[in-house]
């Protein structure tokens, strides 16, 4: 268990590139998967490798992950003297920057760092969706002797637009990391980063402060990875099924992702639970004339339509005769009756009123925007 180990979740995203969804949300509160937030994946990751003391790096539009997480109840992080802590900035003293490894987001949150008695520290983003045992990634930097480790997934070269832009490796055959580009080599397979790091706090805390002296402001390029040839930095590859929350077309993909029994078994069991804010609601009711294939469908809907290859979050009413197809439907949503749903998105509850239809492409699904009405 990672009992001596820091958790940090830097949820500094760049919130643009999910349009709609984060004009009232961070990219962390976005739901996802039927009943879980974004967030739910990392948090949850940690917590099932044993790590009892977690820092979520917060900034703007917080109200949504802050009341979704607020003391960390469901992932028994409620306790007196570790748990779950939120670290905001002081604002009056803090230049905002879109790079969400930027030094400057640890230096403002340095005492979280330095007053902790945890001698490791697993610093991840949150756009990564996964199911990963941290245990093993901690037993592998043991077993290495590395100074850092930093998780990679291969991944095809059909793949690179899709998780585009991201920190490619490479890797020599005893998994050290010799080299690091932004630029994706133009054919085969590839190495890609995926923002999860290994390494003492004390290291953690040495990179901090040698990037301020040096003038070097990202951490992750000029830090963790600026100096291969001195420190030991080792790849920990990653096998499993991972999401790139980083575009709507992406969010969208992922979710189909899910209709596969293969992929959301792995997604949300593999290397244990996902957990997420409770809500004590009734089962979901199916009226006489429902019909669904192939789809995930939350608690305390109710059904009365034909729902196909779709993703329908709690509380969402679909009446009679209505047709949700290829879709996903945020929680409290409202289709009415002889309505039609393809190829779209639609956020927290928005109504599409009787006999209309809503209609996008494989490639271009629709969005529309929460609580608006069609």
């Amino acid at each position: 268990m990672l009992n001596n180990v820091l958790g940090i979740i830097n949820v500094i995203e760049n919130e643009q590139t999910l349009g709609e969804l984060t004009e009232q949300r961070s990219l962390a509160a976005v739901p996802m998967g039927g009943r879980y937030r974004v967030i739910d994946f990392p948090l949850s990751n940690m917590v099932n490798a044993g790590i009892k003391s977690i820092g979520i790096f917060t900034h703007y539009k917080m109200g949504s992950l802050v009341s979704h997480l607020k003391n960390g109840r469901e992932w028994n992080l409620d306790t007196k003297r570790r748990g779950l802590f939120f670290l905001s900035p002081d604002f009056s003293k803090y230049l905002f920057s879109p790079n969400k490894w930027d030094v400057s987001h640890f230096t403002t949150r340095l005492g979280y760092i330095k007053t902790s008695t945890r001698n490791y520290v697993l610093i991840t983003g949150c756009n990564i969706i996964c199911n990963i045992d941290y245990q093993k990634v901690g037993k592998f930097h043991q077993e290495k002797g590395a100074q850092i480790t930093a998780v990679y997934k291969e991944i095809l070269p059909e793949e690179k637009e899709k998780y585009s832009p991201y920190l490619s490796f490479r890797i020599s055959e005893e998994s050290r990391i010799r080299e690091v580009n932004s630029t994706p080599p133009p054919s085969g397979k590839d190495n890609m980063c995926v923002e999860m790091f290994f390494l003492s706090r004390q290291l953690l805390l040495e990179l901090i402060d040698t990037c301020v002296k040096q003038n070097k402001w990202d951490l992750v390029r000029d830090g963790l990875l600026g100096n291969l040839r001195d420190i030991k930095v080792y790849g920990y590859h990653f096998p499993g099924y991972l999401a790139k929350i980083n575009s709507l077309s992406n969010y969208y993909r992922h979710h189909m992702d899910l209709l596969q029994p293969k992929v959301w078994r792995e997604l949300f069991f593999a290397a244990g639970p996902i957990y997420t804010k409770a809500k004590d609601s009734v089962p979901t009711k199916y009226l006489a004339d429902a019909s669904v294939q192939n789809s995930l469908v939350a608690n305390d809907c109710i059904i009365g339509g034909k729902v196909e290859n779709s993703i329908i979050f709690r509380g969402v009413k679909i009446g009679k005769g209505a047709h949700i197809k290829n879709s996903i439907i945020l929680e409290k949503g409202i289709i009415d009756n002889y309505s039609r749903v393809d190829y779209a998105l639609l956020d927290k509850e928005v109504r599409v009123t009787k006999g209309k239809e809503v209609s996008g492409t494989d490639d271009a699904p629709v969005v529309i925007r929460k609580q608006n009405i069609i």
